[in-house]
C-alpha cells in the first residue's frame, strides 16, 4: 500500500537556490520530514531532514503556499525545537567516521525551518525487511546485533546515547549492513549521572528509567532497546511494555520461536531486566556474551527434539496398533457371545415345544422338564443347529401357518443375526472416519447495539483555556439540555451500521474490533453513522458541538483540566494516552469516568465535532455554516498530556481518517 505523505514539499522543489532538487518523501515523523534530493552541482543523490512537528493524529506546523514552515504554537517554543533539531545534526557530525551511523553532510535553515543534508542510504528498515519476509534466522539476527553493538559502543564512547533505538531506525543497506539513523532525541550522557531527561520513547522499545525526566542513564539504557530489537528479529513481535511488566512476566523469546538457543534466549531476557543493575552495563558485554554462544549447543537441541518426535510418532503408531487389535478381539468376543446366548435359548425353547405322544392318543403328556443346566445337552444341540444350517430349508408339509416348525424359524432369526453383525464388524474393521457434520447457521444473528446515553443538564461555564492562541480567549458559554454518549462509538456500533447500509468496514489497524473504539473514520462517515441511527431510534442523533463536547468532557460547571482530573500525574487513572498506550487503542470504559460518568473523553481516541475550525466561540455556540475543516476534540492512545486537555483543539478536512481518530454522539 501506498504511503500518502501531506504537507510536505513537492517533487522538483528546490532549495538553496536550486542546489538540491526534491525528488521524492523517504519518510515523516514527529520531528520532520525526509526526503530523498539530488544535489545539482555534484551529480548524486543525498537525503535531506526537515524541521516540521506532527503526531499520528495532527500537524503542529502548517505550510504556505511559498513553502514557508508556520508554526501552530508559540514561536517562542518552536524555536527552542529548531535548536533541539540542530542539536540532533551536530550530534551526527561528532559520530561523523564511525562505521554504521549515518553520516551528516551540512546544515542550514530556510523556509523558516531547520535542514540538514545526510548520506542517502539505499536499503529497506529492519522492521519493514521482517514484515516481508519474515523472523530472520538466529545467525543472521547475531550478525546484524553485532554490528550494531559493535556501533553503539563507538557512540556511547563519545558520550552520547540514541535512546530510540528500534527496527524503525535500523536501514539495513544494499551490502546488507545496519546502520542507525534518527539520531532526535539523542543526547550526551555521563554513566550512572542523574540528569533531567526528556521522555520521548516508544512502547516496547524504551527502558523503564526513560519513563522518568530525572534518572540515572546509561550504557544499559540502550541496551534494553537492543535487546528489544533483537526480540522483534526472532519472534516478529516486540516484547511486553513496561506498563504491562509490572503486572506480568516477559516472555521468553523461545516462546514464540522454539527453534532459538537457550543461550541467547537468556541473553535477550538479561538485556531486557526491569533493572538497570541486572542488565549489561557495557555494549562490548553483551557482544562478547553473543560471540561466546556454543553453536553446539543447538545442534544438541536439534539432534534431541529430533529423536523425541521420532520417539513419540513410534509410541502413537503401537498404540494405534494396539487399539485396533482390540477393537477386533472385541469385537469378534461379542458376536461369539451373542451367537452362544441365542442357540442356548433356541434349546431351552425346543426342550419347552417337545412333546411326547402316550400310548393313548387321546391325550399328550409333557413328560419331561427343559434341562438347561445340562451342559453336554446344550453343547450337543448346538452341533445338531449347525448341522442344521448346513441344509437346505424344506418347505413346511401342512398349510395351516402354526404349525410351521418353531425350530425353522430360530434357525432364520440366528442367521440373519449373524449376518447383522457380520456387517458391524466389516465397518468397525474398515477403520472408515465418518464425515463431520456440517457446522449449523445460527438462525438468531445478534441484533446491532446502540449507544448507551448519558443526561447532560444544561448550565454555563468557562470555555477555552491559555495555553494555545486558538483556545483564547477564556469566556463564558451556556448550553442547553443535552444526551450523550456514555462511551466512544464502538466498531461493534459502527459495524453494524455497515452492514445494514453496505458500506465498507474501517480498518481496525490489527488491533481488534469489537468493543474497541471505531478509528479510521472521517467527518462524512460520522455523520452518516448519526443519519443511520437517527432513523433507527427515532431519536434525532448528531455530532456535539465543540461546546457541548467540552462542557461534558470538564465535567459541566466546575470545569477540570482534564476529563476526570486536574493533574495530568493523575491522567494514567482516567485515559490511555501517551505515557501508556501500548501501541494501540483500548475497549472502551477501561479508565475511570468524568464527574459526568462519561469514559475515554481525555485519550483512547480523538472526537469528531459538528463545528467548522474557528477560533473559540462566544455564546451558545453552533459553528459556521461553511469552511474548509472539522475539530476534533479530546486528544489520543498516541498524544501527549498537554494534548488531551479539554480545551485542546484541533482540525483536519472532513475527508481526512487516521488510526487515532473517531467520535461519539449526542441528541436532545
Amino acid at each position: 500500500m501506498k504511503t500518502t505523505h501531506r504537507n510536505t514539499l513537492k517533487e522538483n522543489d528546490s532549495l538553496q537556490n536550486g542546489k538540491y532538487r526534491i525528488l521524492k518523501v523517504l519518510g515523516q515523523g514527529g520531528f520532520g520530514i525526509t526526503y530523498l534530493v539530488h544535489h545539482t552541482v555534484l551529480k548524486g543523490d543525498m537525503a535531506i531532514k526537515e524541521l516540521f512537528l506532527s503526531s499520528a493524529s495532527q500537524f503542529y506546523c502548517t505550510r504556505t503556499s511559498d513553502n514557508t514552515v508556520l508554526p501552530q504554537f508559540d514561536t517562542d517554543e518552536f524555536e527552542k525545537f529548531k535548536q533541539k533539531f540542530n542539536e540532533e545534526a551536530r550530534t551526527l557530525f561528532t559520530l561523523k567516521g564511525i562505521e554504521g551511523v549515518v553520516q551528516v553532510i551540512e546544515t542550514f535553515e530556510e523556509n523558516g525551518t531547520s535542514y540538514f543534508i545526510m548520506e542517502f542510504i539505499k536499503g529497506k528498515s529492519l522492521s519493514k525487511l521482517i514484515k516481508e519476509n519474515g523472523i530472520l534466522s538466529e545467525q543472521q539476527a547475531i550478525e546484524y546485533i553485532l554490528q550494531i553493538l559493535e556501533t553503539m559502543q563507538q557512540v556511547h564512547e563519545k558520550g552520547i546515547l540514541h535512546r530510540d533505538i528500534k527496527p524503525d531506525n535500523i536501514l539495513i543497506d544494499e551490502n546488507n549492513k545496519p546502520v542507525i539513523v534518527d539520531f532526535g532525541i539523542a543526547r550526551e550522557y555521563d554513566q550512572d549521572v542523574t540528569k533531567t531527561h526528556t521522555t520521548f520513547r516508544t512502547p516496547g522499545y524504551y527502558a523503564p528509567e526513560q519513563a522518568s525526566s530525572r534518572a540515572k542513564r546509561g550504557a544499559y539504557t540502550d541496551i534494553y532497546s537492543i535487546g528489544a530489537t533483537l526480540y522483534y528479529m526472532l519472534t516478529g513481535t516486540k516484547p511486553e511494555s513496561i506498563d504491562d511488566r509490572h503486572m506480568f512476566e516477559l516472555t521468553n523469546p523461545s516462546e514464540y520461536n522454539s527453534e532459538l538457543s537457550q543461550q541467547l534466549n537468556d541473553i535477550i531476557v538479561k538485556s531486557l531486566n526491569l533493572k538497570p543493575s541486572e542488565r549489561y552495563q557495557y555494549c562490548y558485554e553483551m557482544l562478547e556474551a553473543i560471540k561466546n554462544i556454543n553453536p553446539e549447543e543447538k545442534v544438541e537441541k536439534e539432534k534431541k527434539e529430533k529423536e523425541e518426535k521420532e520417539k513419540e510418532e513410534k509410541e502413537k503408531k503401537e498404540k494405534e496398533k494396539k487399539e485396533k487389535e482390540e477393537k477386533k478381539e472385541y469385537v469378534v468376543n461379542e458376536v461369539t457371545t451373542v451367537k452362544e446366548v441365542i442357540t442356548e435359548q433356541a434349546y431351552v425353547k425346543e426342550q419347552k415345544d417337545t412333546l411326547v405322544e402316550t400310548s393313548d392318543t387321546k391325550k399328550g403328556t409333557l413328560v419331561d422338564k427343559p434341562d438347561i443346566t445340562n451342559k453336554n445337552k446344550v453343547e450337543k444341540f448346538k452341533s445338531n443347529v449347525k448341522k442344521q444350517q448346513a441344509k437346505p430349508v424344506n418347505k413346511p408339509k401342512h398349510n395351516n401357518a402354526k404349525s410351521t416348525s418353531p425350530r425353522l424359524k430360530l434357525y432364520m432369526g440366528i442367521a440373519a443375526v449373524i449376518s447383522v453383525m457380520a456387517v458391524v464388524l466389516f465397518f468397525i474393521l474398515s477403520d472408515k472416519p465418518s464425515k463431520p457434520s456440517k457446522p449449523s447457521k445460527s438462525s438468531n444473528p445478534s441484533k446491532p447495539k446502540y449507544p448507551k446515553m448519558v443526561f447532560i443538564k444544561g448550565g454555563t461555564f468557562q470555555m477555552g483555556g491559555n495555553k494555545y492562541s486558538d483556545e483564547k480567549p477564556i469566556h463564558r458559554v451556556r448550553v442547553s439540555d443535552f444526551y450523550i454518549g456514555k462511551y466512544e462509538v464502538t466498531f461493534a456500533q459502527y459495524d453494524a451500521f455497515c452492514e445494514a447500509t453496505n458500506r465498507k468496514k474501517p480498518d481496525d489497524e490489527g488491533w481488534g474490533r469489537g468493543s474497541r473504539p471505531v478509528i479510521n473514520v472521517n467527518w462524512n462517515d460520522a455523520v452518516a453513522y448519526c443519519k443511520w441511527l437517527s432513523q433507527k431510534t427515532g431519536y434525532e442523533y448528531r455530532l456535539p458541538t465543540e461546546a457541548e463536547w467540552e462542557y461534558a468532557a470538564g465535567g459541566g460547571n466546575t470545569h477540570q483540566e482534564w476529563a476526570g482530573t486536574n493533574s495530568s500525574s493523575s491522567l494514567g487513572s482516567f485515559a490511555w494516552y501517551g505515557t501508556n498506550n501500548n501501541g494501540k487503542t483500548h475497549p472502551v470504559g477501561g479508565k475511570q469516568p468524568n464527574k459526568l460518568g462519561l469514559y475515554d473523553m481525555s485519550g483512547n481516541v480523538w472526537e469528531w465535532c459538528s463545528d467548522y475550525y474557528i477560533n473559540s466561540p462566544s455564546s451558545n455556540p453552533q459553528g459556521l455554516k461553511s469552511g474548509s475543516f472539522r475539530v476534533y476534540r479530546g486528544g489520543s492512545w498516541h498524544d501527549f498530556a498537554t494534548y488531551c486537555r479539554v480545551a485542546f483543539r484541533f482540525s483536519s478536512t472532513p475527508t481526512f481518517r487516521d488510526g487515532v481518530l473517531g467520535f461519539r454522539v449526542v441528541h436532545r
